[in-house]
């Protein structure tokens, strides 16, 4: 009986927070039928710029860390392909567009190094993913700023399909690393409670981890 409410404690503190965290990171990368150009924009913004201060205290543990990191490269993957759509439309219409490439150049930079951090996930990702994150936004400040007066209601139309019809299974496989992290990152912090607790329940844990 006391194991069982263990379990129930457990579950109650862990589903809530785990249900918040898919609404507020768990973008759907593939609903951009309808939308206009600014929505579209605007929304791969919001991903980049989720507060800091929440996404920084899920980094405590490694696994949390990784799945932050991995959710700001697929941020950033996603605002740059929309980068490179613009880039598509505007060279269409003969527009220069050495300084857009120059800037998601600068985009795919920080792409690597996430990915360098990513790997260790140890105490100086915090501060990278600050860094990074902050770096991605000014990035695709200056994009919209030098983008926004070159495009005509007719070209945001011909974004909005350019856009909609461009690759995304590097977004797709980086949001099943995304979840697969926040099965161990759940599970993770479980057991620790657990041990604070005196207690063990492996299958419980492995259940967490295998979702």
């Amino acid at each position: 009986m006391k194991k069982v409410m263990i379990v129930l404690f457990i579950l109650l503190i862990l589903i809530i927070p785990f249900i918040t965290a898919q609404d507020s990171n768990d973008t759907d990368i593939n609903n951009t039928d309808t939308e206009v150009e600014e929505e579209v924009e605007q929304e791969i913004e919001e991903e980049i710029d989720e507060k800091t201060e929440e996404e920084v205290e899920e980094m405590e543990t490694s696994h949390g860390a990784k799945m932050r990191l991995l959710q700001l490269e697929r941020a950033i993957r996603r605002m740059v392909l929309y980068m490179q759509a613009v880039v598509n439309v505007l060279e269409q219409k003969g527009e220069n567009v050495n300084e857009f490439n120059s800037l998601i150049e600068e985009m795919e930079l920080l792409i690597e190094e996430l990915q360098e951090v990513s790997a260790k996930a140890d105490q100086e990702s915090v501060d990278a993913f600050v860094r990074i994150k902050k770096d991605a936004r000014d990035i695709v400040k200056k994009f919209r700023e030098l983008a926004r007066p070159l495009l005509t209601a007719e070209d945001k139309q011909d974004l909005i399909d350019e856009f909609k019809n461009i690759n995304r299974e590097q977004l797709k496989e980086l949001t099943k690393q995304i979840h697969e992290q926040r099965r161990l990152r759940n599970a993770e912090k479980v057991e620790k409670l657990l041990e604070r607790m005196g207690a063990e329940d492996e299958e419980f844990i492995d259940n967490i981890k295998n979702g």
